[in-house]
């Protein structure tokens, strides 16, 4: 894509990307804050950067029009959208990603099944009605998710809300576990923070503290969490 067929909120990420600089785009005129994620795309996958500065996509408060379409893709810049708003699910199904934040979006649903991120995978606070798919994903850093609001209430979707399976691990690094697998309840409307081990005592709704188990260990028949309280159900 020539940057002469970008608009004007498109040019200035664009300029800020290949030193990794922040483009606030929060407070502005909606179409002002509409950025196509084909242009998004582009910058993460082309050679927009100089080879004496960290390029890095750090872009707030942005209407993400179109699906920012990732697929087996492999990014080597930081990824950084805080508070963008997606109008289309997001597609991380098998990329290799250097890090990724989406704390405080909104987005349809989250496909991130076999991705691979080598530093932190964030979506506190998000917002994602629809099912967000983590099976098979492999984090060498932190995943922090609590306090998400995931699914609607009273709305079944026919499979699990979070669905990290078996096989999500994260691990590496000095004050990681050496490998962790995340578990919750996957109720409807589940905040993501509510989860806690069968047979554990759980904390009031809206703790910060997930379910966590160490990787190997038998899992859980069942999970028991503040979402379950207020609904009345046990997942399992």
């Amino acid at each position: 894509m020539e940057i002469s067929e970008l608009t004007g909120s498109e040019r200035r990420v664009w300029e800020a990307f290949p030193h990794g600089g922040r483009v606030d785009l929060a407070g502005e005129p909606e179409e002002s804050r509409a950025l196509r994620a084909e242009v998004l795309r582009g910058l993460l996958l082309g050679d927009n950067r100089r080879d004496d500065d960290v390029a890095a996509l750090r872009v707030t408060g942005a209407l993400i029009t179109g699906k920012l379409d990732l697929r087996y893709a492999v990014a080597e810049s930081a990824i950084s959208l805080p508070a963008c708003t997606f109008e289309e699910p997001l597609d991380l199904y098998g990329a290799r990603l250097r890090q990724i934040d989406l704390s405080g979006c909104t987005l349809p649903a989250l496909h991130a099944a076999t991705v691979r991120v080598d530093g932190v995978l964030r979506i506190t606070g998000c917002r994602i009605p629809g099912p967000v798919r983590l099976g098979g994903a492999q984090l060498s850093g932190a995943f922090f998710l609590d306090p998400a609001e995931l699914g609607r209430p009273g709305r079944e979707l026919g499979e699990p809300v979070l669905q990290p399976a078996r096989h999500a691990t994260a691990s590496g690094g000095p004050k990681a576990s050496p490998s962790v697998s995340v578990t919750t309840c996957g109720a409807p409307g589940s905040r993501a923070g509510c989860a806690y081990p069968a047979n554990s005592t759980s904390p009031s709704p809206g703790s910060p503290t997930p379910a966590v188990r160490p990787s190997g260990s038998a899992a859980p028949s069942s999970v028991s969490c503040g979402c379950a309280r207020r609904t009345g159900s046990t997942a399992s």
